[in-house]
């Protein structure tokens, strides 16, 4: 997992921003937006209103071309893991689909909260402890999935290199 913030990967690409209050807005570095406060991001969370993209650091630097896995593994000397040596384990194929659900399931909350602030059926104050509260918990449920996937992947290594 990439250990960068959000606003550290986007003055690594030059990207302007503002910030106030801890969150952080601007254009979406994936998309030419025609308004200037289509994304939105934390330290750790970024979300597109106008074209959807969603994601932590990780995925950011991978959606920016920033960080390739596979350099990683050969700088780490490992082996591709996806090769047919090592075909992928039944159990890093459910995560996946874990982490896929996971993803689809807090684009929806997020979506109704700001559906439901938008419309005046929650006080901003509310708005922004339940979206910190339900991010707070997507990510530490994707942390958990992915230090699962690594322990898997390792154990695999380890038993192909016998």
């Amino acid at each position: 997992m990439i250990t960068a913030t959000i606003p550290e990967l986007l003055d690594s690409i030059g990207f302007e921003y503002s910030w106030e209050e801890g969150r952080g807005i601007s254009e979406c570095p994936f998309h030419d937006g025609a308004h200037p406060k289509d994304f939105r991001f934390s330290d750790h969370i970024g979300r597109c209103s106008s074209c959807k993209w969603i994601g932590d650091q990780t995925a950011l630097a991978k959606s920016l071309e920033l960080y390739n896995p596979n350099e990683i593994r050969q700088w780490l000397n490992i082996a591709d893991l996806s090769s047919s040596y090592f075909p992928k384990d039944p159990q890093v194929n459910l995560l996946d689909n874990m982490l896929t659900i996971a993803r689809a399931e807090i684009c929806q909350v997020i979506e109704v909260l700001e559906e439901m602030e938008q419309n005046g059926e929650m006080k901003p104050e509310l708005f922004y402890i339940e979206y910190t509260n339900r991010w707070s918990e997507y990510l530490d449920f994707v942390e958990y999935l992915i230090d699962k996937q690594k322990a898997i992947l390792w154990k695999g290594c380890f038993y192909g290199l016998k």
